[in-house]
């Protein structure tokens, strides 16, 4: 198993399909088939077309990007794939407990009579919608609007083109996706693959999608059976679409239970589902041909398994590299075991803003001598007017018995600050002029 961790220095336009006039959206997260698709771009890169290689090359290519090397969703350390079994608060107003609630449905054993009602409000529920979503964190997509241009590459009057993206940094830090590639049991990772590199993920390259690539060859996890198997049953959920098909080869809606009791080494039985399906197309990038739009089971789909007895961690290890459907090397049929847990919240520390001293300067002179602001305003306008001649500001007035107070007020740090703005810098004084000329303004129109 390959530990991936792909950090973002550019917003990345991960464009889905436009809905009507929309703007056109982005996924919440880097899926697997855009991964796999930007380390070919960057092998391509490196090597050449495999159309034109040594067939050597041309094996190594077909051999990490079209055999059994699986690339999974990146996502976000505090964003995860909400199940549509799962019930959270339908509003959910700001209140830390609404946030938390949720209710799995694929851990009842029988259906509820009716839908419950959040604890922390008593409000309505909702199911998941298979959407990643973002816990603790607001800032995670920014939006861009653009001129649409026209064949001659001028813009078109009166239309305008917007795109969703996400944001390269979370509180300052860099927004890091993790996720993992699975390469084939019993032999050794692929040196390529461990190989820290820049790439480009979605749209707009050229300007955007900059990322850092890193990989560390780990030991695939050991899933317990005691913890994931409940009263006979397993829960699978779909971290990515999956293409099911039937033994004619139709698209279902249903996992082949015949090919998971072999997985699994178990009977199996399809206790109870909560799918969605939408159609999923793309575009193949080095044939530079679309691919044909095929009905998909969406993420965040789950299924009940009615196991005939435990299955061994070897066997549950089985069907987490094998996945579900077709397509499995492109990224698709992505699954996790066992109830869905919410991620961790982000507590996003935020350092109040540092006042700088034009402004405390402004706001002390008015707040501690608010009978003479006026007084030092006027004295501060004619600073500035000198300063703007090139000429040195008279601070004469600073002498003065009506300034013996601004001596006496914080041991002197004031008149500190003012002698600092009427000789500093040019910007500063500007700035703490018109700070104390909003003041006084503000409070003569009460």
């Amino acid at each position: 198993m390959v530990e991936v961790t792909l950090r973002l220095d550019q917003i990345a336009a991960l464009g889905r399909r436009p809905r009507g006039t929309a703007p056109v959206d982005t996924h919440r997260h880097i899926p697997g088939s855009v991964l796999r698709g930007a380390l070919a771009a960057s092998w391509i890169a490196q090597y050449g077309p495999p159309q034109q290689a040594d067939p050597a090359a041309r094996d190594h290519f077909l051999r990490l990007f079209e055999g059994p090397v699986r690339y999974g969703p990146l996502l976000d350390a505090h964003s995860d794939v909400v199940p549509l079994s799962v019930l959270r608060c339908k509003y959910r107003p700001k209140e830390e407990k609404c946030e938390q609630f949720f209710h799995d449905q694929a851990t009842d054993p029988t259906p509820l009579a009716r839908q419950p009602e959040c604890t922390a409000c008593r409000g309505r529920t909702q199911n998941g919608r298979g959407e990643v979503e973002f816990f603790g964190v607001d800032d995670h997509i920014a939006q861009e609007t653009h001129v649409r241009l026209d064949d001659r590459e001028r813009a078109e009057e009166g239309l305008l083109f917007t795109r969703r993206a996400l944001k390269p940094r979370r509180g300052g830090i860099s927004r890091a996706f993790t996720g993992r590639i699975i390469t084939p049991p019993g032999e050794p990772v692929d040196p390529w693959l461990l190989q820290t590199r820049p790439l480009r993920v979605g749209g707009r390259r050229s300007t955007a999608g900059g990322a850092l690539y890193e990989a560390e060859d780990l030991p695939a996890p050991a899933p317990d059976p005691a913890f994931l198997v409940t009263k006979g049953c397993l829960i699978v959920r779909l971290v990515s679409p999956a293409f099911l098909v039937d033994a004619a080869g139709r698209p279902t809606s249903r996992p082949d239970t015949g090919l998971l009791s072999e997985l699994l080494g178990v009977d199996v039985t399809l206790d109870r589902a909560w799918v969605r399906r939408e159609s999923i197309g793309g575009w193949n990038a080095l044939t530079n041909l679309p691919k044909p739009a095929e009905l998909a089971v969406t993420a965040g789909s789950v299924f009940r398994l009615a196991l005939g007895s435990t299955p061994t961690t070897e066997g549950l290890r089985r069907l987490l590299d094998h996945g579900l459907g077709l397509r499995r090397a492109e990224g698709f049929g992505w699954i996790a075991l066992g109830p869905w847990r919410m991620p961790r919240p982000a507590v996003v520390r935020q350092a109040p803003e540092k006042e700088d001293m034009a402004v405390g300067v402004a706001r002390q002179l008015h707040d501690h001598l608010p009978e003479d602001c006026t007084w030092y305003l006027d004295k501060l306008h004619t600073c500035l007017t000198l300063r703007r001649r090139g000429q040195q500001p008279d601070l004469a007035f600073l002498q003065s018995k009506r300034a013996e107070k601004l001596a006496g007020l914080r041991q002197g740090v004031l008149e500190l600050g003012l002698r600092k703005l009427a000789t500093g810098d040019l910007r500063m004084l500007e700035k703490a002029v018109a700070e104390l000329q909003a003041r006084v303004r503000k409070e003569r129109s009460w």
